[in-house]
């Protein structure tokens, strides 16, 4: 698993496909909404074009909303960009994801699962396979849980 953020590095893809399975992150299909969500200066095009070098790599996305419209990688645009940026790529499989637990940040708030579907449906329209992996929100004295039967694990 990785966050695609250094594979500027030689290192780093060599480290990479020495391994049997790449789980990458990509959030985002353009600078604009990386940088949101990232909060530092992170180029999208060099970070394709080392996704689509390195090969053989599942996507994972996750996807998010806020509610001072600071960061919203969900919108029809957002996801527009990021499955032209898959076609790229060229991945054997993309998992979408939201939040799993509360964030540091109090305003982000996970995508409701319709949309992950939504989304996954045009994964899958694009020729890519796709997973969703939801997450259920409770609330238990006044704070924010997941909710413990999820049997989704390793998305968060």
């Amino acid at each position: 698993m990785s966050n695609s953020s250094t594979l500027d590095r030689h290192s780093v893809r060599r480290a990479l496909g020495l391994v049997d399975e790449r789980y990458m992150q990509l959030d985002a299909g353009d600078d604009a909404t990386v940088r949101a969500m990232a909060g530092v200066p992170v180029a999208v095009a060099p970070m394709i074009e080392h996704l689509r070098d390195l090969g053989n790599v599942v996507v994972r996305s996750v996807f998010v909303a806020d509610r001072v419209r600071r960061v919203n990688n969900a919108t029809e645009l957002a996801v527009g960009y990021w499955i032209d940026r898959l076609s790229v790529i060229r991945p054997l499989e993309v998992h979408v994801a939201t939040l799993r637990r509360p964030p540091a940040w109090p305003y982000l708030a996970p995508v409701p699962e319709e949309r992950l579907y939504e989304i996954a449906r045009r994964v899958e329209e694009a020729g890519f396979r796709a997973k969703v992996f939801p997450t259920r929100w409770t609330v238990k004295s006044g704070r924010t849980h997941q909710d413990e039967a999820d049997p989704v694990m390793g998305c968060g």
